[in-house]
């Protein structure tokens, strides 16, 4: 099961990268002029702290792994390891990986409870979230 999750691990990363990529080539459309100031921030604070989760998340476990007699194995096929075993780095990232999933699930609980709010009050944001440009 600990293969599967690495290795799902390792295409969430490349979806990531692939979305980031998007996401800096091509700026989303302008806030709402009715949306406060501070409410523009604290989104874009949150989506910045979002897509750090989705780096720091796949790219910890990957190394904490690579620092483990283990290795990586990528839906059965065995990666080339390049760190040694070295248990404290290990244990290192692997408490970086597990405090950045709790962060993640608080994130990801306030964007849900952002949008939800936000929705409520009838902001039309959910346009702001196509994949076309503006």
């Amino acid at each position: 099961m600990i293969n599967l999750h690495k290795s799902l691990g390792l295409v969430l990363l490349a979806l990531v990268a692939a979305r980031l990529g998007w996401r800096l080539a091509h700026r989303p459309p302008p806030w709402p002029p009715a949306m406060p100031r501070w409410q523009r921030g604290a989104a874009e604070w949150g989506h910045r702290a979002l897509y750090a989760c989705m780096l720091l998340m796949p790219l910890s476990g990957y190394v904490a792994s690579n620092f483990s007699r283990h290795g990586v194995k990528f839906f059965g096929l065995a990666l080339a390891p390049w760190g040694p075993d070295l248990p404290a780095v290990y244990r290192f990232l692997v408490g970086v990986h597990d405090a950045t999933a709790v962060l993640f699930a608080v994130l990801i609980a306030g964007h849900i409870a952002a949008a939800a709010w936000h929705r409520r009050h009838g902001a039309a944001l959910a346009s702001r979230m196509n994949w076309s440009s503006p």
